[in-house]
């Protein structure tokens, strides 16, 4: 594990070769969901990645990822 002194030199220097690059454009973004049977499970993949998402017993969900609505704060922090 690096220090975050390491970790921010990384990154200024990757963000000041990215500002060096020609522009390409938008990255499109493609994402997959695929809800499991009847279980409110959904499986969804983005850029190579699986997340779970479920719902909590008190909504016939069985709680075997996060729901919905605390994977939108989750994104927009992460952002």
């Amino acid at each position: 594990m690096t220090t975050l002194r390491e970790y921010l030199s990384h990154k200024r220097t990757a963000l000041m070769a990215r500002r060096a690059a020609p522009a390409s454009g938008p990255v499109p973004l493609h994402a997959h969901v695929t809800a499991e049977g009847r279980s409110g499970i959904r499986r969804i993949r983005i850029r190579g990645r699986q997340l779970i998402s479920d719902s909590g017993p008190d909504v016939a969900g069985y709680d075997l990822g996060t729901a919905s609505p605390n994977c939108r704060p989750a994104c927009s922090g992460a952002a």
